[in-house]
């Protein structure tokens, strides 16, 4: 159900992913979600843009990156990694 991956107050969800190999055995995924707010005075309505980026070093060791822009400025930024063994 598409509804699903609105979430509130936005009425519409654009999405762009991607995914592949990286160097040295790891993968690299990346998602780009972008929300349309009916009541937002911005072009086309934009209200949100959430953009993440998962980057593979090795086949043990990824670096996570996350942003989140609003309409009223940039609200979020995360950086993690993940190690396995």
């Amino acid at each position: 159900d598409p509804r699903d991956l609105v979430k509130d107050p936005y009425w519409e969800v654009f999405t762009i992913e991607s995914a592949g190999d990286s160097c040295c055995g790891g993968a690299v995924d990346f998602t780009l979600d972008t929300y349309f707010d009916g009541a937002s005075a911005q072009l086309f309505d934009w209200g949100e843009t959430d953009a993440s980026l998962s980057f593979g070093i090795g086949s043990n060791f990824t670096l996570d990156l996350g942003l989140v822009v609003k309409d009223t400025g940039l609200t979020q930024v995360s950086f993690g990694f993940d190690v396995t063994w």
